[in-house]
């Protein structure tokens, strides 16, 4: 099971296998299954929505072993998000753009051309960045 730290469940985090292809989700229980692992030492990776990456390092997989994992996954960009749209690298730099979301119109479109807004995406989770340095080629 996969825990936040202050103990509760987080359905949906993606767990990888280091240096391999096997990977698993958490359920709503937080339980998840790593079919196809050869008894071994393993890193795993943990991710989810809202929360950065943690990296749990030399996990013991034995024969249909099961492990209580808890994590301290740290924030991620909904917290780590700048409310400003001063580049993070040189707050002067002139390239910062807006990022919009959703299915653009043409009028977004012509915008997109002229280099004054960036598509951002259409899934929308409340976690993504608001702006761009296109000099720094970064979003923030």
């Amino acid at each position: 099971m996969i825990f936040k730290k202050d103990s509760t469940v987080i359905p949906g985090a993606i767990i990888l296998v280091s240096g391999t292809k096997i990977g698993a989700q958490t359920n709503v229980e937080g339980e998840y299954f790593l079919n196809n692992i050869n008894p071994g030492t393993y890193d795993l990776v943990v991710s989810a929505i809202g929360y950065g990456k943690d990296t749990i390092p030399n996990i013991n997989v034995s024969s249909y072993s099961d492990s209580l994992l808890v994590l301290g996954l740290p924030p991620g960009p909904c917290y780590d998000q700048q409310s400003s749209k001063f580049c993070p690298v040189n707050e002067k730099c002139k390239s910062v753009i807006p990022i919009v979301y959703g299915l653009p119109d043409k009028r977004l479109l012509k915008k997109v051309e002229k280099g004054k807004i960036r598509l951002g995406g259409c899934e929308v989770t409340g976690c993504e960045p608001h702006w761009y340095c296109d000099e720094h080629e970064i979003e923030f």
